[in-house]
């Protein structure tokens, strides 16, 4: 669900970031939060064909005023309903970055299904003991939000980087590629929608 109202399914999202303004990442810069600026940066957008199967689409953004990029590359599978993407930034002004923080690689709301109420499906992850990556699930009441997040740096001490958002009669599944400390958060929000984000 885009800002404006409109739908798109996850893996018609990547094909919008050279037409919208809304993108499924967010940031803050300088105390700014990215939805506020990011339409207003130089975009640049290549597009090529992989293979049969896939289609790659990276955009650029770059802040006139600092120089900082944001390069985001996106893996489309035109065979099933499904997309990554990978988030670069570099800093290609003469002047040190503003501060970034709260940097979420997957930020975006969905609609959920109709039907039974939402289930955040995870497993425990690993800390070496006898019930490592055993699976549980939490359904989501209006309002609620669960966060989680491995510890010590290590990307699956006592928590999984895979997880399923289920709904209704569908789902979506998420895989966390980061190697390190990473975070995670699912919000049922009080008109309904489900709210996913994942960043550092």
């Amino acid at each position: 669900l885009l800002q404006d109202g409109s739908q798109l399914w996850l893996d018609e999202l990547a094909d919008q970031w050279d037409v919208g303004t809304d993108f499924p990442f967010s940031f803050m810069l300088d105390g700014r939060p990215s939805q506020e600026f990011l339409s207003q940066w130089k975009r640049d957008v290549q597009v090529k064909q992989v293979d049969a199967s896939r289609r790659q689409r990276t955009v650029t953004l770059q802040d006139p005023t600092t120089g900082l990029e944001v390069r985001a590359v996106a893996t489309i599978y035109t065979d099933t309903p499904g997309v990554d993407w990978t988030l670069y930034l570099s800093n290609h002004g003469s002047k040190d970055t503003p501060i970034i923080e709260k940097l979420e690689a997957l930020d975006v709301t969905l609609i959920p299904g109709v039907g039974t109420a939402p289930v955040l499906h995870r497993l425990r992850g690993s800390a070496a003991l006898v019930d490592d990556w055993q699976p549980f699930e939490d359904s989501l009441k209006p309002g609620q939000r669960i966060e989680f997040a491995p510890t010590d740096g290590k990307s699956s001490l006592n928590a999984c980087p895979f997880f399923t958002l289920q709904s209704g009669g569908g789902g979506v599944i998420t895989a966390i590629g980061w190697s390190g400390q990473w975070s995670a958060a699912i919000e049922r929000q009080k008109d309904g929608k489900l709210r996913l984000q994942s960043g550092m």
